[in-house]
């Protein structure tokens, strides 16, 4: 469980996504901008991550820009001792590969994240945490599909992963939950309810 006295008293830092309201009207989604506010609040009251190390990118304002600024921000400051937190909530797809099926991707498809201005694919996404100094990675992503990420991102040393879905199947919603998805509902949960901290060690 991520803390604010974490095994190497590091920090936590967060980029927390939230696409509700895409382009159009035909793809719009419900309640998951507001996923991204609830992960983001549970990490900084249950977990003492310091406001200003969270970037929030809302509807409009999650683009494909404004996520690697977000992440090439926290790159040049965030060490081996801290720990990078990237929270998505919203449509994700399947596209087939150009250079078709490799090792890691057999079924010859990239899993994606939409973003208000385009998609965001695994081995992107792999290559930019490739430049980021962080510890411990963790990719909270409540999107269809999202468990393709696993493959390509999750695979490196230090990067973790809590996925709604499998690589081939889309996601529930969970508006009895007032949520967007069930994974921004149970992590909220075990951190602020800490459920996934019953000894209350911190770690």
């Amino acid at each position: 469980v991520p803390s604010s006295t974490n095994r190497n008293n590091g920090k936590i830092y967060g980029i927390f996504a939230g696409m509700a309201d895409y382009p159009g009207e035909e793809d719009d989604l419900e309640l998951t901008d507001q996923d991204a506010i609830r992960t983001r609040e549970a990490l900084i009251e249950g977990a003492g991550m310091d406001p200003t190390n969270a970037f929030t990118l809302l509807n409009e304002d999650a683009t494909n820009q404004n996520f690697r600024a977000a992440l090439a921000t926290i790159g040049s400051t965030i060490s081996q001792d801290d720990m990078l937190v990237i929270f998505y909530s919203g449509h994700g797809n399947r596209i087939e590969r150009t250079g078709g099926p490799n090792s890691t991707d057999p079924d010859g498809f990239d899993e994606t994240i939409e973003l208000y201005d385009g998609a965001l694919t695994d081995d992107e996404l792999s290559l930019l945490l490739d430049g980021v100094n962080a510890g411990r990675v963790l990719l909270v992503f409540d999107s269809c599909f999202s468990g393709g990420f696993a493959k390509d991102v999750v695979s490196a040393p230090g990067r973790m992963g809590l996925f709604s879905s499998e690589e081939d199947v889309a996601s529930q919603v969970a508006y009895k939950f007032l949520a967007g998805g069930y994974l921004a509902v149970f992590f909220d949960e075990a951190i602020r309810g800490h459920y996934a901290d019953k000894d209350m060690n911190n770690e």
